[in-house]
């Protein structure tokens, strides 16, 4: 029997021997290196190439599940780098707040996941891979085949990801890359089909032929969202990619037409911008109350391009004082002149190819670029004695943000996403204080079909929410398609009847499940059809906004059974500001419309990186600082070449590229010196990272490296001394800390540490963690070097009798502190906790080693800590106030020992409270009434409840004093508020029952007292909440 017993035990060790044997290799490479002598001087390179490795080989962020869904989770997905470079300084600033919050999590004991990836990028990437392309081979992409062109694709992408997860490596990211996503790979190819099948069967995506913006360089359409405008103030040359000859813009050319005949002695003057597009021109507009042209309305203008005589119509969109009040209505490349053409049923007539090339009537100006046509027009307007001059016009232009292409308006036949009710649920779940009678009627049934889970969502900072409602009350359905060649292949096949197209599309993965589709549902025989799918592919934000389902693992359940999964939403998003609408609000679109859910729990949005003057970086302004620069160190070679890259990709003019080599010999004449990540982080870190922009010293980074040799000396004096101690004695023990042994100094810097540890909480609560970053380096520096240190370090040196239980008292404050540091800086944490748990092991045996990660984030219930935490006494104040506010509520509305409380709520950002929980209990007086201490941010989702703001200065239930509100009416992070779920029926019998004798005046107070405190007036009797934390 023992034999066979040992049967699976020995399976079970060969199948795990790898990891077993790779444990220990790991185990010994640690030991010797922490057995190596501790250096003098603080090496970040050596110190995070050695832990970076030692976490990938041990799994150290290695997740074993896929979802989990529990109180104890934390789960977010990072924004996918596009694959069209390296990271940047935008980059680094997302991953150190992610990573910051993924580490207190785990050291919390939150079960974490956090899902990384690449994004495809599908403009950017296939814009990078023609430059190659014609760089390399001196071909254009309609020069290679699809195959090829695949494979260039391929092997960049390959490269990319891999640099990129380096990159991520470097930064300390604590990512589980085996698990990361591609939003081009077959897995996400088929959950993007997925979604678009079941769309369009829901008839949610639909075909159809609108104005839309439409680059000429990449032959595409595009959104709203993905145009830049650029001010034109003066007359300026100006070029755009496709086009070989400049043009001037910010002028209004001015001509004029002959009326009803060429040759007629009686014209009308037009100002324009867009000479190029005479040609499709179908009619002339001015305003109905222009005296000026009243006598010329229905009659005709003469075009002599198109010899066609075009009708002179008023409409009220005409602005009388914009150039000579006459609008020359050219309906199929302007939207407003397509609008005015809809109302008077004109015609459309387009002029320009895909390509933005002429295609008129008027032969001579046929296959001429549209810009270069703009020259051609006015001259032979010129010769014919139909121009009369220009005047300079400043105006704004719509740019392509990837190609600088100019962007038109164009009639072309697309795919939309149509959003219906999901549009108005997007918008209310994070506005749902101060709504309209109608709009909160509205959100009352639409709310009905979300799960409770899914009715709120916090916008942080909320000032964000004011932007959020107004983009959304002017959303027009999504054109989701593009007419490019790298991205999801729309999975949509046009049925081909006989040899001829028809307006039937039907979607499907396949061709013959197309097929199938097209007999069984639009009755077609077999052998009169074929299928022909659409050769457009998808936008490349419909598959990133897909991956909150794709990563919880929604498109994995049956289709029929996906409402009943449970893995949305996520814990948080934290991403730019800048990108609010790009994907989060279509992440949120896009959740709703399949799954019925929001994709998460919380929106937090840091501001956009700019340098030490508040501007934005650029590579225009040459003052983008590469992360990897600061990491590793750069020479002044590798700054110059930087340089010089930009200016030979034409980012930076000749001046500018020499202004910049002047400033950066100056600055940096031995080049940048190795700061390490840490000193990266910490830097980006201490910036409220809330705020619009989130200004980035350089110079204040490279001295961060003074801190982090501070804090490597620090741990040199203890080992140093611990050393001498172990050569005495044979070895160190460990001192057990009493009260009693303890000086005034030993307990001033323990209740230091204890308020350290209460900041740290809070400013992660919170997410102000500049607040947490910028204290412990003052608590390092300040209060533990310079006063701490500086009063014990001679009883250490000189071995005086309690020179032991110091070192014991200075190892546990340290190790401490560089827990609470590690969210913010894990490398020198990691290393320095390591060297103290090596350092005080009994023997090198004895020794192993686990993560500083696995160990318990400090808090001030910490047993030595406790005891020294004087914040408890403001915490018992809290409580009595609260206490007192649940009393008053209470007696104000004659409510004794009846069960008219179903729930009190305690919102706040203070996690301390719950540990009252019975004190505030005896305070209710009831078993009937359940407690809960909920979030701060989450006080919307409680749309029931009637709500008291602890006011610890005054027990009366009144309104507060906005005198004293703050002027941006934001809620502060040390708020408390109270919110009551109470049977309101029962307490209006109970204040009309005989036995209180209240008169009826006093009963309608009190009912217009208990109204005044619902939610739905919070906005009014409180604050004005547009910014949840300041």
């Amino acid at each position: 029997m023992g034999l066979l017993s040992i049967g699976p035990i020995i399976r079970i060790f060969r199948q795990n021997r790898h990891v077993y044997f790779q444990k220990r290799l790991y185990q010994n490479d640690i030991k010797r290196y922490l057995s190596e002598p501790f250096p003098q001087v603080y090496s970040q390179k050596e110190c995070e190439q050695f832990w970076s490795q030692i976490w990938e080989r041990s799994g150290l962020f290695q997740r074993t599940y896929q979802n989990i869904v529990s109180d104890d989770s934390f789960r977010l997905l990072l924004p996918p780098p596009n694959i069209t470079g390296n990271l940047h300084m935008g980059h680094s600033l997302t991953v150190s707040i992610e990573d910051a919050l993924c580490r207190f999590h785990r050291m919390n004991g939150k079960d974490v996941i956090w899902y990384g990836g690449t994004d495809h990028a599908g403009i950017a990437t296939q814009m990078v891979i023609e430059k190659l392309l014609w760089a390399k081979h001196h071909k254009t992409r309609h020069d290679v085949s699809q195959e090829e062109f695949s494979q260039l694709f391929n092997v960049w992408k390959e490269e990319k990801v891999a640099n990129i997860r380096r990159q991520l490596q470097a930064m300390g990211t604590s990512i589980d890359f085996n698990h990361d996503y591609f939003t081009m790979s077959d897995q996400m190819s088929n959950y993007v089909n997925d979604a678009f099948i079941e769309l369009f069967n829901r008839n949610l995506i639909y075909r159809s032929s609108y104005m839309i913006n439409w680059s000429y360089y990449l032959q595409s359409t595009l959104s709203d969202i993905e145009i830049e405008h650029k001010f034109i103030s003066k007359p300026t040359d100006y070029e755009v990619p496709g086009c070989d000859e400049k043009f001037v813009l910010g002028v209004l050319h001015r001509f004029k037409y002959p009326i009803e005949e060429p040759d007629s002695s009686e014209f009308v003057t037009i100002a324009t911008t867009r000479l190029e597009s005479l040609m499709g021109d179908v009619a002339l507009c001015v305003h109905p109350s222009d005296t000026r042209y009243s006598h010329m309305i229905g009659r005709h203008a003469y075009n002599p391009f198109t010899k066609r005589k075009m009708p002179i119509i008023a409409d009220e969109v005409v602005k009388p004082e914009f150039g000579t009040g006459v609008l020359k209505l050219t309906p199929a490349h302007s939207m407003i002149d397509y609008e005015i053409a809809c109302r008077h049923q004109l015609p459309l007539i387009s002029i320009f190819d895909d390509r933005g090339f002429i295609q008129c009537e008027y032969e001579p100006f046929n296959n001429v670029h549209r810009y270069v046509a703009k020259r051609m027009v006015r001259d032979e307007l010129d010769r014919r004695g139909l121009y009369c001059g220009y005047d300079p016009h400043s105006h704004w232009l719509p740019i392509c943000a990837r190609s600088g292409d100019i962007i038109e308006s164009r009639i072309v036949p697309q795919w939309f996403l149509r959003c219906d009710d999901a549009r108005y649920i997007a918008e209310l779940i994070v506005n749902q204080d101060n709504l309209s009678h109608s709009t909160n009627e509205r959100w009352q049934q639409l709310k009905e079909t979300l799960d409770e889970q899914s009715r709120n969502m916090a916008l942080i900072p909320s000032s964000y929410r004011n932007t959020w409602k107004d983009w959304f009350s002017r959303f027009k359905d999504w054109c989701i398609s593009r007419q490019i060649f790298w991205g999801h292949r729309i999975p949509a096949y046009q049925v081909i009847c006989n040899s001829n197209p028809t307006d039937i599309w039907v979607a499907a993965k396949t061709e013959q499940e197309a097929l199938k589709i097209a007999v069984e549902k639009h009755k077609f025989s077999l052998n009169e059809i074929s299928m022909k799918q659409d050769t457009d592919v998808l936008d490349t934000w419909f598959s990133s906004c897909l991956l909150p389902l794709a990563v919880s693992g929604w498109f994995e359940g049956e289709p029929n059974k996906r409402h009943v999964n449970q893995t949305l939403p996520l814990s948080l998003m934290e991403t730019g500001h800048d990108i609010i609408f790009f994907w989060v609000a279509r992440m949120v679109l896009l959740s709703l419309l399949l799954s019925g859910r929001i994709p998460f729990d919380r929106t937090l949005l840091h501001g956009m990186i700019c340098d030490s003057n508040g501007k934005k970086m650029s590579k225009s302004k040459g003052n983008v600082v590469d992360p990897m620069h600061l990491i590793d160190g750069a020479t002044l070679d590798q700054l110059v070449q930087q340089n010089k890259d930009y200016f030979d990709s034409g980012f930076i003019s000749d001046e500018e590229c020499t202004e910049l080599f002047r400033k950066t010999i100056k600055n940096w004449p031995k080049g940048l010196p190795v700061c390490g990540a840490d000193a990266v982080r910490l830097s980006l870190l201490q910036s409220d990272f809330k705020e619009q922009k989130v200004n980035f010293d350089l110079n204040k980074t490279v001295k961060k490296r003074v801190f982090t040799n501070k804090m490597h000396q620090t741990v040199r004096f203890i080992l140093i001394h611990v050393a001498e101690v172990q050569q005495q004695h044979g070895s160190f023990q460990r001192v057990k800390l009493e009260h009693e042994n303890l000086s005034l100094i030993d307990r001033w810097i323990l209740t230091k540490l204890a308020n350290l540890c209460n900041q740290c909480h809070r400013s992660f609560d919170s997410y102000d963690l500049h607040k947490s970053a910028q204290l412990l380096e003052r608590f390092w520096i300040n209060d533990l070097c310079d006063v701490y240190l500086e009063s014990i370090k001679f009883d250490i040196i000189e071995k005086r009798d309690n020179a032991e239980k110091l070192l014991s008292l200075m190892i546990e404050i340290v190790e401490k502190t560089l827990q609470l540091m590690h969210p913010f800086m894990p490398f020198i944490t990691e290393n320095l906790f390591q060297h103290l748990q090596f350092a005080t092991s009994s023997s090198f045996e004895d020794y192993n080693y686990q993560s500083i990660l696995k160990s318990e984030y400090p808090s001030s219930d910490d047993s030595l800590l406790k005891q020294y935490d004087h914040s408890y006494m403001n915490e018992f104040e809290k409580i009595f106030s609260i206490n007192r506010k649940i009393r008053s509520f209470r007696q104000q509305f004659y409510i004794n020992r009846e069960p008219l409380i179903k729930m009190v709520r305690v919102a706040s950002l203070n996690s301390n409270l719950s540990s009252y929980r019975s004190i505030i209990q005896s305070t209710i007086k009831h078993n009937e009434c359940d407690l809960e201490f909920v979030n701060l941010y989450d006080i919307y989702k409680f749309d029931s409840s009637y709500c008291i703001k602890v006011d610890f200065n005054n027990d009366e239930l009144s309104e507060p004093d906005t005198s004293k509100t703050k002027q941006n009416n934001s809620l502060e992070s040390d708020e408390i508020y109270l919110l009551f779920d109470v049977d309101s029926d029962q307490l209006i019998q109970r204040l009309n029952d005989p036995k209180i004798n209240l008169n009826a005046e006093k009963i309608d107070t009190l009912k217009s007292q208990l109204d005044k405190l619902h939610m739905k007036h919070f906005n009014e009797n409180y604050k004005k909440i547009t910014k949840i934390i300041s």
